[in-house]
């Protein structure tokens, strides 16, 4: 004889007059995530690319990196994937489609906009378009390098200049403003996933870029994670605009080793096991907050959820 138990009746929902602001609210129990806003961040050919040409095609990537391929020969082999540069300086492209500088004599076509302009265009022509199923910026930190270049009046990036070192405070401040502004129409895009990628924060530095100490030196702040190099500021409120936050990383393959031992006498002791490495490569995605790395997620509590997860081949 199955239990019967007592039907609870559904509570109604609470009546707001027409016209008040409280009568907008919605169950979260009806919250759907149509599109992901995802930042993710590692070291210079760590997979960042690669990972984000996974996503759902058609894809267009908008690449700031200064490479005449914009650091997309990695996914050449990936259909549906389009490719887009913003420079510092005006660009065009030659007969076989090819990168090239504007005033190059074999440029057949040649850009209006460059820089900050150029990506502001793209993104209110995105906004009217619903080709494409995925968004990629490439990277977040050299659009932050290349919206330094403009504010300085440089014809080349920071890492060339020879006055990179005298910018200033101020500049710097300037920058990360300017950046934020650029980055809010494009984080505010709805109907598509959008992937923010970054080079990663480089903790080697014994100073940062105003010769104060190095951040590891100080208490835990965002600035002492590994995450995004974009300064604190910066970073936080770009992983706080994205729902998903991971590292991609590399590290070495190990394995155990059973060592055997003995005493003095000769007489067999219980092995020891330690890990060694194998001088085998993979790469491994952090999905969860660690207390040393920016990573983590809007999704569903889920007990099993792994810290990281590993690639099956690079």
């Amino acid at each position: 004889m199955p239990t019967v138990s007592r039907q609870v009746p559904p509570r109604q929902a609470a009546q707001f007059p027409n016209g008040s602001v409280l009568a907008t609210t919605v169950p979260v129990t009806t919250l759907r995530e149509d599109h992901v806003k995802l930042c993710a961040y590692g070291r210079n050919r760590s997979g960042k690319t690669t990972l984000a040409c996974q996503f759902k095609k058609p894809l267009l990537l908008i690449s700031s990196e200064p490479d005449a391929c914009g650091g997309a020969t990695s996914v050449t082999n990936e259909g549906g994937v389009v490719l887009i540069r913003v420079s510092h300086k005006l660009l065009g492209q030659d007969a076989q489609g090819r990168w090239v500088d504007a005033d190059d004599k074999s440029c057949v076509r040649r850009d209006t906009l460059k820089g900050v302009r150029k990506l502001e265009a793209i993104v209110s022509e995105l906004w009217d378009s619903r080709h494409f199923n995925t968004v990629v910026l490439d990277t977040a930190t050299s659009l932050q390098e290349l919206i330094l270049t403009e504010i300085m009046g440089w014809d080349v990036p920071p890492a060339m200049h020879p006055n990179a070192k005298t910018v200033g405070k101020e500049n710097y401040q300037f920058r990360a403003e300017r950046w934020r502004k650029t980055m809010i129409s494009l984080l505010d895009l709805n109907h598509c996933h959008l992937v923010i990628l970054c080079q990663e924060k480089d903790h080697n530095p014994s100073t940062d870029d105003f010769g104060g100490k190095s951040k590891l030196l100080h208490t835990m702040q965002q600035g002492s994670f590994m995450a995004p190099a974009l300064g604190a500021t910066n970073a936080q409120w770009l992983q706080d605009a994205c729902g998903y936050v991971v590292q991609i990383y590399e590290d070495e393959v190990t394995q155990e080793v059973a060592i055997p031992m003995h005493d003095q006498a000769g007489k067999p002791l219980p092995s020891v096991v330690q890990r060694v490495g194998t001088g085998k490569r993979q790469r491994h995605l952090r999905l969860l907050y660690h207390p040393n790395f920016a990573a983590g997620g809007r999704w569903q509590y889920d007990r099993n959820m792994p810290e990281w997860v590993t690639a099956p081949d690079p």
